[in-house]
């Protein structure tokens, strides 16, 4: 009989807490605090695949990308996607790493940057929803309407780029990610939703600008793997009935 998989999801509410200003040290915190957990089930013998999202740090990217405009070519969107997924995969890795040496659980993990195939002709590029990076005033939000033809949603506090968030289709790396988990290998993947790319007729990838929903590719990525279930951990207190 085949081991089972479990997926684990952690919010980015799981990283980066309210009311906290976001650094590093901050966002080690609370990633060993979670961490702690995941290395509590992995001594029982589970096979896990963990997925998470990407809101502390793709914010800060594009930030960073428009900071540095004027001296460094700006990467695309989809570029920085891959950037998060493997920053926060590398703090991901380490923190539960010395976790399991704490407990003397002996476990690889290893962060996999996940491409996820989405249709380029999702209604979701017609019209971008996803709020990503910092705010900006009306002025500022007409002009960069006017010379990037970037798209702008009002929030409290004053504009913000919205970007599409297609829905996922497959996972091109769902064989790799589900071998090494049963190997008993801890598998980090799909962060934020993974990279999205379309695919040409003839197989070929190519990245394409937006962030996609990191639960709906965790749910795509556990059906396609047959994990068991999805645990998923964010910093709420309870689940409340609707």
């Amino acid at each position: 009989m085949e081991e089972e998989i479990s997926v684990i999801s952690l919010g980015g509410n799981a990283i980066l807490r309210r009311g906290e200003r976001g650094t590093i040290e901050e966002q080690f915190h609370n990633a060993d605090y979670c961490m702690a957990e995941v290395a509590g089930m992995l001594s029982s013998g589970r096979r896990v695949v963990i997925t998470h999202g990407n809101g502390p740090i793709v914010g800060n990217i594009v930030v960073r990308n428009e900071c540095a405009g004027n001296n460094i070519p700006p990467m695309p969107l989809y570029y920085s996607d891959a950037d998060s997924e493997g920053g926060i995969g590398f703090m991901i890795q380490q923190t539960l790493y010395n976790r399991l040496i704490m407990i003397r659980e002996v476990k690889e993990v290893v962060t996999i940057i996940t491409q996820v195939v989405v249709d380029s002709d999702d209604p979701a590029f017609s019209h971008p929803t996803k709020p990503i990076g910092p705010y900006y005033s009306e002025m500022e939000a007409e002009t960069l309407r006017r010379e990037k033809g970037w798209v702008f949603v009002r929030q409290l506090g004053g504009c913000r780029r919205a970007v599409p968030s297609p829905q996922p289709k497959r996972i091109i790396e769902k064989d790799v990610i589900k071998r090494l988990a049963l190997e008993g290998i801890v598998v980090i993947a799909a962060g934020g939703g993974g990279v999205p790319v379309v695919e040409s007729a003839e197989g070929m990838l190519r990245g394409i600008d937006a962030v996609i929903d990191k639960d709906l590719t965790t749910s795509v990525l556990a059906t396609e793997i047959g994990a068991e279930g999805i645990i998923i951990l964010t910093d709420v207190d309870r689940v409340y009935p609707g």
